[in-house]
């Protein structure tokens, strides 16, 4: 899973981190690479859930 993710095209890194059962992907347009990204995780883990990060909004100090 993580090699193909990483092969796609925009993407920077490809991290699959163990002791979270994370795959974390870094890129140009990561939102844009949900579609092929879940389409690689289904396919090869068909009870993978992948789930784009929350925006990080900063509040007024």
């Amino acid at each position: 899973m993580e090699q193909r993710i990483s092969e796609l095209e925009g993407v920077e890194d490809c991290v699959l981190v163990f002791e979270t059962k994370q795959l974390r992907v870094t890129g140009e347009n990561p939102d844009a690479l949900l579609p092929e990204i879940r389409k690689i995780c289904s396919d090869i883990e068909s009870e993978a859930k992948v789930i784009a990060p929350k925006s990080k909004h900063y509040g007024k100090g």
